[in-house]
Parts: C-alpha cells; structure tokens; sequence
C-alpha cells in the first residue's frame, strides 16, 4: 500500500456504484462494510419510486439506488450531505433528480 498523507482521500468501486473514504480523517471512513450486502439489495431490489434516506450519513445506499435510475433524497448532517454530492459526482449521477 502507498503511503498516503494523512486524511488523504480515495475510492472504493463496489458493484455499479464507487465511494469516497477516508481512514484517518474523521471517526467515520465513509463505507461500513458490514453493509455491503444491504447496499447490493438496493440496487437489486428497488426497481421503481425514489428513496428516502434518512441518516444518511455519506450517501452510499443513495448512490446505489441512484445507480438504477431512481430518484432520492437523502437527509443528514450538512458534513455529510456534501460528501453524499461529492460520491454522486463521483459517479456521474445527475444531482438534479436528488435532493
């Protein structure tokens, strides 16, 4: 592994949708893990209507239903609400279907 400097961001690529982390920055890294499989629901599973995200911390579940052409919003934090923009951006998802 390089080395990086510290708080220094980079992306994960997880089935159809790619997202923001950070190890050392924040207490939170931007991607649990343990809801990989949740977030592979999503994009199965949510095949009409938009998503409503609450707490929803960096985006991640947003961004995958946002992968299958669903609107959302997502409520959270204003720290949060413009790291879930910057993993849509991320991903090339059309901001203006999300609020």
């Amino acid at each position: 592994m390089k080395n990086r400097r510290v708080g220094e961001e980079f992306h994960r690529s997880r089935r159809r949708a790619a997202l923001i982390v950070n190890l050392e920055s924040y207490l939170d890294t931007g991607l649990f893990l343990d809801h990989r499989i949740t977030r592979s629901m999503i994009r199965e599973r949510l095949r009409e209507g938009a998503s409503l995200n609450l707490f929803a911390y960096t985006g991640s579940f947003t961004a995958y239903a946002a992968a299958v052409g669903r609107g959302s919003v997502s409520v959270d934090l204003p720290t949060y609400q413009d790291w879930a923009v910057r993993n849509f951006e991320l991903n090339g998802l059309d901001l203006r279907r999300h609020r």
